[in-house]
């Protein structure tokens, strides 16, 4: 079976579960292009912003507001996240929704790489010495573009009818399945497009904000009834 690439609208034809996929994923079109408009320009101060108190996000190991997560790259820096979500979820800054969507691409790489742990559940550590995060703008945006190419090639490189066969995640119930078409959907589309769009809010927030030294409406006089 021939490998095909992005889907094209031709007429008459149904394009290849690969196509469509691909298609989502394309850097010039679409969502991937909001999301490089979105990203473009963004400074480390944007990047790092935390507009309220108890933010999670990236920092320093000795700085970390939560327990160090097992997967963390031993570059001294990693993402504050506890499961389950505490509730009320924490606020997020930027670097925090900019390393969980690259984290989410990575998930749909490993889905359809198809390598299992031994419980059966998709081994989603791609890195032997762990997942790193970006501790400059610079750096996030880079291994964001990273996961991105490296998924269009995971997919690439898929046969058809791999990416219909059932995969579980390790936070999965043990009888919960999903097709891996589905779960790239979900891990490179959905995740990113809802955090991508929490990303450019927080940057207007930033701007017009003067980051967080101007209030965004004046106090209301108020008569008392």
């Amino acid at each position: 079976m021939g490998k095909e690439g992005a889907a094209t609208a031709t007429p008459g034809r149904v394009p290849s579960m690969r196509g469509l996929l691909l298609g989502l994923i394309d850097p010039a079109e679409g969502l991937l292009a909001l999301m490089n408009a979105g990203l473009a320009g963004l400074t480390d101060d944007e990047y790092l912003w935390e507009p309220v108190a108890d933010c999670w996000s990236v920092r320093p190991v000795s700085d970390l507001r939560t327990p160090l997560a097992p997967w963390h790259a031993p570059d001294g820096w990693a993402a504050e996240i506890v499961y389950p979500d505490p509730q009320p979820s924490p606020f997020t800054s930027i670097a925090w929704r900019l390393t969980h969507m690259t984290g989410s691409v990575n998930v749909a790489s490993a889905t359809v790489r198809g390598v299992r742990r031994d419980d059966g559940a998709i081994d989603d550590a791609f890195a032997s010495n762990g997942e790193a995060v970006g501790r400059t703008a610079a750096e996030a945006i880079a291994l964001w573009d990273g996961a991105i190419a490296g998924l269009r090639g995971q997919i690439e490189d898929a046969e058809e009818r791999g990416l219909f066969r059932l995969e579980r995640q390790w936070w999965d119930p043990p009888d919960h399945a999903a097709p891996v078409w589905q779960q790239v959907i979900y891990f490179a589309y959905f995740e990113p497009a809802s955090h991508g769009a929490e990303v450019r809010l927080l940057r207007d927030l930033y701007r017009h904000t003067k980051a967080g030294r101007v209030a965004l409406l004046p106090p209301r006089n108020r008569t008392p009834t």
